[in-house]
């Protein structure tokens, strides 16, 4: 069985859908593993979506994100796609150099 996905939000539900418990991300924070099953990463990127469009954030914008390599940035990369703006990172680190 083939399916046909239109957008990463399609994959991610579809995803969710077969495995919602399934861990989908995982990263050491002050020395603790912290993980995200497939669930918890669309709550989490519902609620910033959420958020994103009460603070007046439109369709076809474009954000920025600054940020340190993180499980967040992973959440917040599904918020900006599912309120359909473009977006460009750049890592924490870059501006350091």
């Amino acid at each position: 069985m083939v399916t046909s996905f239109k957008n990463t939000i399609d994959i991610l539900l579809h995803t969710v859908e077969k495995f919602p418990n399934q861990i989908a991300i995982s990263a050491i924070v002050a020395g603790e593993t912290v993980s995200y099953t497939y669930k918890q990463i669309f709550d989490e990127a519902t609620k910033n979506a959420k958020a994103l469009l009460k603070i007046g954030i439109h369709k076809n914008e474009n954000i920025g994100i600054i940020t340190s390599n993180r499980i967040e940035w992973s959440v917040l990369d599904f918020a900006i796609a599912m309120v359909f703006c473009k977006y460009n990172t750049i890592g924490k680190l870059l501006l350091n150099e």
